[in-house]
């Protein structure tokens, strides 16, 4: 019996370990000293983004985040690069892509909102 219970431990912890092993999360994008948003979120407010030019080595994500009182949808000039889709107020939309180039973009509900992203090698 107490050789069964040992086997049941052991798998229990097992699995316990293989578990929380799996939700470690590294995000090097954050400022260690905390308080500040990570340098590669794009902030919506209304009427501007913040910042409104970055510039990121390629492969690096970008969220944006739309924190102003109304919707939003960002698309590059190209419209296929960068498209979040219609953004609700504090939606975000998470990009990733290991491209590099310069790509403006904009508000397609608001054209004067307009940014650049910039992706180096």
């Amino acid at each position: 019996m107490v050789i069964e219970m040992r086997k049941r431990l052991g798998f229990a912890l097992t699995y316990a370990l293989i578990l929380f092993s799996g939700c470690e999360k590294i995000d090097e994008g954050y400022n260690p000293s905390g308080g500040n948003l990570p340098t590669n979120y794009i902030v919506i407010f209304d009427g501007s983004f913040s910042p409104s030019s970055l510039t990121l080595v390629g492969g690096n994500s970008i969220t944006f985040l739309n924190s102003s009182s109304g919707s939003h949808q960002i698309i590059s000039a190209d419209s296929t690069t960068i498209n979040t889709g219609l953004l609700a107020p504090q939606a975000y939309y998470y990009w990733k892509k290991d491209i590099t180039g310069t790509y403006p973009f904009h508000c397609s509900i608001h054209p004067a909102e307009q940014g650049m992203l910039i992706l180096t090698p």
